[in-house]
């Protein structure tokens, strides 16, 4: 890694990358423009709080469109060797790989690399929120340990479930959690059990990056991310190790381990997907990425606070990231006739059936995440009128069942122009 690099401007344009994207090469396929077309202008007219959303910027689109070599290759290029010391800077890592495609294949080459078929695994998951990080490989004995949503990890039965599975891995899924994880608490556990602690950070990368939400780095044996969604960089999936990047496991030093498996198992990425991965995480470690982070956790407390001047409790009382959970108790409409309903008026939600402290307690409600408002430029005012719109949207349901309402034609029309209005600025 170099020390002389040119200051980095995330955002830009797409001047000085010879991207194929609206030249000649696209126009003869008109069918394609035009879906094209349309898909970009429905998303960027809408209000997007899904939770499957992401925003990649000018600058990382016309990376991913250059020029450069369409190959795939098992030895290490210059640009995957700069995209790796940019992830190690970035989160203080002593190792990284950037070669999975996704953070599901990231995880997949963790325990391909560290766990045999006949371990025990033991995943800590937040329920009834979609997931955003990666499905769970299907090879191992796995025992699972839910959380709910408005939850904290039951300390007492964690403990339990790991000194009766004896299990030789815990995986937890920190992207769906809306508070922050002691990482430092779940290693002493793992410890005493002499298993492996794997970190999936996946939802929460970008304010991991930003000194926002604790690091796990050091805490976790093996954490996986993803550059995608909150990062705004392309489609991705890192492996990372901090100071147990040389801790010997099953005879061997766990990065090592790691990095064979995945020359093993990769093929490596196109150098178009590399160099915007570089891009990416250079750009995370600026200050221009901190600001953009304290808005994201900053739009989401308001987006909760606001929500629930209208009546919609926020599960947990808040949030520390970018995600909102509200609960729909008392307004008769399910998590999936609310998310229906509101993407007809241009409001893209993610509705969620979840659980209170009590099992039994089945509950419906609303996921939304900031991140894509915020990459566009939201602020405290506009989130604001998010909300309000959002309300006003849900007011005009009348639920015919589960999965089919009735919307005032009226209402979701004035929405509509609303949306169509305030989003003529971003």
């Amino acid at each position: 890694m170099t020390t002389n690099e040119s200051p980095i401007s995330y955002l830009g344009t797409t001047d000085g990358f010879s991207s194929f994207v609206g030249g000649r090469d696209l126009l003869w396929d008109a069918g394609l423009r035009d879906l094209v077309a349309r898909e970009s202008g429905r998303r960027t007219g809408s209000l997007t709080m899904a939770l499957s959303d992401g925003y990649v910027p000018p600058a990382v689109r016309g990376l991913m469109a250059d020029h450069l070599p369409v190959r795939f290759d098992r030895s290490r290029t210059a640009l995957e060797r700069m995209a790796a010391d940019r992830a190690q800077r970035l989160f203080g890592a002593a190792y990284a790989d950037v070669r999975p495609s996704s953070p599901a294949d990231a995880l997949q080459l963790a325990c391909a690399a560290l766990l045999e078929p006949e371990d025990v695994v033991l995943r800590i998951r937040t329920t009834g929120i979609d997931p955003l990080g990666p499905t769970f490989p299907g090879f191992h004995q796995r025992v699972d340990l839910d959380i709910p949503p408005g939850g904290d990890l039951d300390y007492a039965r964690f403990v339990d479930a790991v000194h009766h599975h004896r299990p030789s891995a815990i995986v937890y899924d920190a992207a769906n959690r809306l508070r922050s994880t002691d990482f430092a608490l779940l290693r002493s556990v793992a410890d005493e059990a002499d298993s492996l602690l794997v970190a999936d950070v996946t939802g929460i990368t970008g304010l991991i990056a930003a000194g926002l939400l604790p690091n796990p780095i050091d805490d976790a044996h093996v954490v996986v991310a993803g550059t995608h969604g909150q990062l705004g960089g392309p489609p991705g999936g890192l492996i990372l190790c901090g100071r147990d990047a040389g801790t010997e496991y099953r005879g061997r030093a766990i990065a090592p381990r790691l990095w064979r498996a995945s020359l093993r198992n990769s093929r490596g990425r196109t150098d178009t997907f590399l160099a915007a991965q570089a891009h990416t995480l250079a750009a995370a470690t600026t200050p221009w990425w901190r600001e953009v982070a304290e808005r994201t956790v900053d739009n989401a407390r308001t987006l909760a606070e606001e929500l629930s001047l209208y009546g919609y409790r926020p599960v947990t009382g808040g949030t520390d990231t970018h995600l909102v959970l509200v609960d729909l108790d008392g307004s008769g409409l399910s998590g999936a006739v609310a998310e229906r309903a509101l993407a007809e008026v241009g409001i893209e939600v993610t509705g969620s059936r979840f659980h209170g402290p009590e099992r039994e307690d089945e509950r419906h409600g609303l996921s939304l995440s900031v991140t894509t408002l915020t990459m566009r430029g939201f602020e405290t005012a506009d989130i604001r009128r998010c909300a309000e719109l959002t309300h006003t949207a849900l007011q005009a349901v009348a639920p015919t069942g589960d999965h089919d309402y009735v919307l005032d034609g009226s209402v979701g029309d004035s929405v509509r122009s609303a949306i169509a209005a305030m989003t003529t600025r971003f």
